[in-house]
C-alpha cells in the first residue's frame, strides 16, 4: 500500500475528484459527514463509509483498519491526507469553513489540531458503535 503524502499541495475548492473515507460506525464522524453532504459543494464528491463496505472495494490506496482508525481524503492525483490535513482539505471546499481550512493546513496550527485529533481518536471507542454482523456489502 503505497501513500503519496509527503508532497501534499494546499487543497483547492475546485478538487472535483476527491474521495472522503469516513467511518459511518463513528456517531460523531456520521453526524459531521452527514451535515457535509447537505452542502452543495458535496456533490460530485465520493463519500466513502468502509465500514459498511468489503475490504476490496477500498483498492490498494488505503486499507480498512487504516480507513477506520482515522479519517482520510484522497484525490485523483494519488494524494492522501489523513488526519487533521484531510479535514483542512475537505474544509477548504466549503464557503463556511474554507478559511477554517487554510488555517488548519500549516505550521504551528496543523500541529496543534492534530495532536487533539489525536486525542479524539483515543476516546472514540467508548461511544463507537460495534459493527453490525453481516453490514458489509460491495
Amino acid at each position: 500500500m503505497q501513500r503519496k503524502q509527503a508532497s501534499l499541495s494546499l487543497p483547492t475548492r475546485t478538487l472535483s475528484a476527491l474521495t472522503i473515507y469516513f467511518d459511518g460506525d463513528c456517531p460523531q464522524f456520521s453526524a459531521e459527514i452527514h451535515a457535509y453532504r447537505r452542502q452543495p459543494e458535496a456533490q460530485g464528491r465520493t463519500w466513502f463509509d468502509p465500514a459498511s463496505r468489503a475490504e476490496a472495494s477500498l483498492g490498494q490506496r488505503l486499507n480498512r483498519a487504516a480507513a477506520l482508525r482515522r479519517f482520510h481524503e484522497s484525490r485523483a492525483n494519488g494524494e492522501l491526507a489523513q488526519g487533521m490535513r484531510g479535514f483542512a482539505a475537505l474544509w477548504q471546499l466549503f464557503p463556511r469553513t474554507a478559511s477554517l481550512g487554510l488555517i488548519a493546513w500549516f505550521g504551528p496550527v496543523s500541529w496543534l489540531l492534530e495532536q487533539a485529533y489525536n486525542v479524539f481518536l483515543a476516546l472514540r471507542p467508548l461511544w463507537r458503535k460495534a459493527p453490525a454482523q453481516g453490514r458489509q456489502q460491495g
